[in-house]
């Protein structure tokens, strides 16, 4: 009985010892879910990160050159770097250079087929004008010779308030060889002097006749009459047919082909030239084949191509005191 009582009781306590170290251990509730736990996701790249600001593409640097002439016929370059290239940029550096009147600006510069057009302001007719045979020469060569180096030009032409400069063909008949020889020569190309058949010489006389004074009095009337090749009045003319109408309306008749009136006619020099008097031209250092009739005071009269009809031209400085050939008196 005693053996019964003493198994029983040691299966109690080591039941309860069981029960008291179970009680003791933590318990996970059953009904209770666990955090869900995810990795993080990565985060888009700011397009505007803040940071050092990137440093700004440098502005890209273009070359001026600037042509300068001493006088003589040489001719100097100096270069300049600017950011930006423009006809305003390059006329200010002329001008510097004094080569150009403060006056002078560019109204425009046009690219064409095998060049440029350059239309510049009255301040630099009135340069030209005034500079002279030779130093419309250097002028010219500073000035078309700039602008071509500089923009990477083949051939220019030169106009005045979008009016060809010295008639329709002059700069590209006279100047193209020293235009497109840049960098230039050590002299400009000037034309040779031509060959002109030998005429009599005009008797000295110091009045013009009355004849010839009526035929520069309607000269003078023309004025602004349009052109029209081959013609020859009363309303229209070309070149040579305005000198045949002037001259025909006073009963005096002359050659209707310029190359023609050189052969006839009294040889006058330039010194001694009167009122009347048919002056000629050569654009090309050949052959004249440009004529107008002599008006006094250095100047005269001509028609000369659609865009610049019957006008009074001077000769005793300029443009076309440097490509005068020749002189013949019909009355």
């Amino acid at each position: 009985m005693k053996r019964w009582l003493i198994l029983l009781l040691t299966a109690s306590m080591l039941f309860s010892l069981c029960a008291c170290k179970r009680a003791q251990e933590p318990t996970t509730p059953t009904d209770v879910t666990p955090p869900d736990v995810t990795e993080p996701q990565p985060q888009p790249e700011d397009p505007n990160p803040v940071g050092p600001e990137d440093p700004q593409p440098e502005q890209p640097a273009y070359t001026m050159y600037v042509y300068t002439a001493d006088g003589s016929g040489s001719f100097a370059v100096s270069e300049e770097s600017v950011e930006t290239r423009s006809p305003a940029t390059l006329i200010g550096a002329l001008a510097r250079a004094g080569v150009l009147d403060s006056g002078v600006s560019a109204n425009s510069m046009e690219n064409i087929s095998g060049g440029m057009v350059l239309d510049l302001n009255t301040a630099f007719q009135t340069q030209l004008t005034d500079a002279g045979a030779e130093g419309e020469l250097a002028l010219l060569g500073c000035v078309v010779n700039s602008f071509l180096k500089t923009f990477d030009g083949q051939g220019i032409l030169l106009t005045v308030n979008h009016e060809t400069l010295m008639g329709a063909t002059e700069p590209f008949d006279y100047y193209l060889p020293m235009i497109q020889s840049y960098p230039p020569t050590a002299q400009p190309i000037v034309p040779e002097t031509p060959e002109v058949p030998e005429v009599p010489a005009a008797p000295e006389q110091f009045l013009a006749s009355s004849t010839a004074e009526a035929i520069v009095e309607l000269a003078r009337s023309l004025t602004g009459a349009p052109f029209e090749w081959g013609a020859a009045g009363p309303e229209t003319f070309d070149n040579s047919g305005f000198v045949c109408y002037c001259f025909a309306q006073n009963g005096v008749i002359v050659p209707r082909i310029t190359a023609d009136m050189l052969s006839s006619g009294l040889s006058v020099e330039r010194e001694s030239l009167l009122p009347g008097d048919l002056v000629f031209f050569s654009f090309d250092g050949g052959t004249p084949s440009y004529v107008g009739i002599y008006i006094g005071d250095g100047q005269f009269i001509a028609e000369n191509s659609e865009e610049s009809p019957v006008a009074i031209r001077d000769m005793a400085t300029g443009y076309y005191s440097g490509i005068f050939v020749c002189a013949r008196r019909y009355a």
